[in-house]
């Protein structure tokens, strides 16, 4: 496979990413809601491990450490923004 081939693979990849991403931001603001209806905080790190844990799972050992490191970084994002909905006092929480 050429490089040009290659590069559109992952375009066709990463454009799948941004439109899975998209969905699992709009879940995590029903996410913020749900909290806010019922007073739960938005960290939850034992469900955060237990992701992470079972995503671990499904990749190459050589990856388990870059994967960890990508949904902690999704986590943050996710939990930041949840923050900011509750903040808002509801508004779009």
């Amino acid at each position: 496979m050429k490089l040009d081939e290659i590069r559109q693979k992952i375009d066709q990849i990463d454009d799948e990413i941004a439109q899975l991403f998209q969905r699992r931001m709009a879940l995590a603001e029903e996410v913020a809601r749900e909290k806010q209806r019922s007073g739960a905080p938005v960290l939850h790190k034992g469900r955060e491990e237990a992701i992470c844990a079972r995503l671990e799972e499904q990749v190459l050992p050589e990856y388990q450490a870059a994967l960890r490191q990508l949904y902690e970084t999704i986590f943050h994002i996710s939990r930041a923004h949840q923050a900011r909905l509750l903040e808002k006092g509801g508004r779009n929480a």
